[in-house]
C-alpha cells in the first residue's frame, strides 16, 4: 500500500495520541475536514486506524496481527541483513514457500541471482514483489484476503498449499517463545504451518525484538526449524533451547 505524506501524518498523529478528532487533526495537517474524513476511510480500509464517531482511534492489536504498513516500516536495516544471509541457500531450479511476512519478502530481490526454480507464497506484497523477477515461476495462494497483513487465509488457502511440496521455507512470526514461534490468529497459523511441514529445509528468520514475545498460537516447535536466522545472540534461556534442538543459529 501506498499513503501520501499527509495520510503518513495522520496515522503517525493518531499513532501518538490513541484518539484524534477530525477537526485537530485538520488543524494539525492543515488539510479540510472533508478531505481528512476521506484519508481516514482509505486508512481505515487498509486497516492502519478504526474510524470512531468524529475521529479516528488506533486499531486494536491484541489479537497479534499487526497491519502490513508498520511491519515493513520496522527494523529494515535487520531485516535486510537476515535476507542478505539467506542468499546462499539460493539455488538454482529448487523451489520456495515464502510466507506473508515482511521480513521474507527481503529475499525476493536475491532470487534474481539463481536461474529457474519456483516460488510460492500466500503474501500479497511478496507475491507482487515476485512478479518483478522473471526468471523464476511464481504462484500465489488464493483465499480470503487479510487485510492488515495482506495475507491470502482460511480454508482455500490450506487446501492449496497442501498441493506442493518444496525444497526449501522461508518463514517469519509474529513472536518467539521459548516454545517456538508464535502468530496472531489462527489463520497465520494454519498455512505457515502448512509451509513448514511441506518442505525439505526450514529456515526461520526473526529478529531480535520478537524473541520473548508470545502470542495466541504454535506455528511450530524448535525441533522443526533448521535454521534459524536472527540480528543479535538470543539470550542464556534461548540458548540453551536452540542447542538442544539442533538448529543451526546464524546470527548476522
Amino acid at each position: 500500500m501506498l499513503i501520501n505524506e499527509r495520510q503518513k501524518q495522520i496515522l503517525d498523529i493518531t499513532t501518538a495520541r490513541k484518539n484524534v478528532s477530525v477537526e485537530d487533526l485538520s488543524k494539525l495537517v492543515y488539510a479540510s475536514e472533508a478531505t481528512i474524513r476521506r484519508d481516514l476511510a482509505n486508512l481505515e480500509l487498509h486497516g492502519l486506524i478504526r474510524r470512531i464517531w468524529g475521529g479516528a482511534s488506533v486499531v486494536d492489536n491484541s489479537s497479534g496481527e499487526i497491519s502490513s504498513y508498520f511491519r515493513q516500516q520496522s527494523n529494515t536495516q535487520e531485516k535486510r541483513r537476515m535476507a542478505n544471509a539467506c542468499v546462499e541457500f539460493l539455488k538454482n531450479d529448487a523451489s520456495y514457500f515464502f510466507d506473508s511476512s515482511s521480513t521474507v519478502g527481503y529475499i525476493i530481490p536475491h532470487l534474481k541471482k539463481i536461474t529457474g526454480g519456483i516460488a510460492i507464497t500466500n503474501g500479497l506484497y511478496t507475491a507482487n514483489a515476485l512478479s518483478s523477477v522473471p526468471n523464476i515461476k511464481s504462484f500465489v495462494i488464493g483465499g480470503e484476503i487479510q487485510t492488515a497483513t495482506g495475507a491470502s487465509i482460511g480454508g482455500n488457502a490450506i487446501e492449496q498449499l497442501k498441493q506442493f511440496y518444496c525444497d526449501i521455507v522461508f518463514f517469519s512470526c509474529h513472536g518467539l517463545s521459548i516454545h517456538g514461534p508464535t502468530e496472531g490468529t489462527i489463520d497465520q497459523q494454519k498455512a505457515k504451518t502448512t509451509m513448514i511441514e511441506h518442505a525439505k529445509l526450514k529456515i526461520c528468520l526473526v529478529d531480535h525484538t520478537k524473541f520473548g514475545k508470545t502470542y495466541f498460537v504454535k506455528s511450530c516447535s524448535f525441533e522443526d526449524i533448521d535454521i534459524l536466522i536472527t540480528d543479535k545472540v538470543p539470550s542464556d534461556e534461548f540458548m540453551e533451547v536452540i542447542n538442544k534442538s539442533h538448529v543451526k543459529l546464524i546470527v548476522v
